[in-house]
């Protein structure tokens, strides 16, 4: 299709998230979704909350390290969506490398449907929101995991942080520091 008519679309999320590559992202069933949110809960303490007091939303694991992705909304046309495009592609590129035995990861989108997530096959974003789950916490709490958990990304939406843990954390920690996000915490513990 030539540029000019892919311009001409009238751009809404609901068009990228129906135009994911549905190979790579496969909806869980309810009960599996089930399954992940249920360990979520027993082993990162999953707490939602728009509350600042009662924030991290989740007991971050031991050699974790969360980044406010803040300075991203300041500039949300430029900044957030050049950095959704490069954490995606880079978070892929990542989870394939570290995954080991695991044929797919889960990505979970609270109070939304689930996907196993396979980012062998997963072709890197080309525009903000062209996943059916984004990288950064536009609104909700996504998460990006092994199945049991090992490693993992948890966004907070309203604090506006990413935590990156376990093998995960080292392929990913360049690209956050590439776009200058603060650490806030390490392990859970501030800075």
């Amino acid at each position: 299709m030539p540029d000019s008519e892919e311009t001409s679309d009238p751009v809404t999320v609901e068009n990228f998230r129906q135009a994911a590559d549905q190979e790579a992202f496969r909806p869980l069933d309810a009960g599996e979704d089930e399954r992940f949110w249920g360990l979520v809960d027993r082993q990162l303490g999953f707490h939602p909350s728009t509350r600042p007091g009662d924030w991290p939303g989740f007991n971050e694991p031991e050699g974790s390290i969360t980044w406010s992705a803040a300075p991203l909304f300041d500039d949300f046309e430029e900044s957030f969506v050049d950095a959704e495009i490069e954490l995606a592609s880079v978070l892929a590129f990542a989870a394939d490398k570290v995954r080991g035995g695991d044929d797919s990861l889960v990505c979970l989108d609270w109070q939304h449907p689930g996907y196993w997530f396979d980012p062998a096959i997963v072709r890197p974003p080309s525009q903000a929101y062209s996943w059916p789950i984004p990288v950064l916490p536009d609104g909700d709490y996504y998460l990006f995991l092994a199945t049991d958990l090992r490693f993992g990304w948890l966004t907070h939406p309203w604090e506006q942080t990413v935590c990156c843990y376990g093998d995960l954390l080292a392929e990913m920690q360049p690209a956050l520091e590439r776009l200058g996000l603060p650490i806030l915490r390490r392990s859970g513990v501030v800075e």
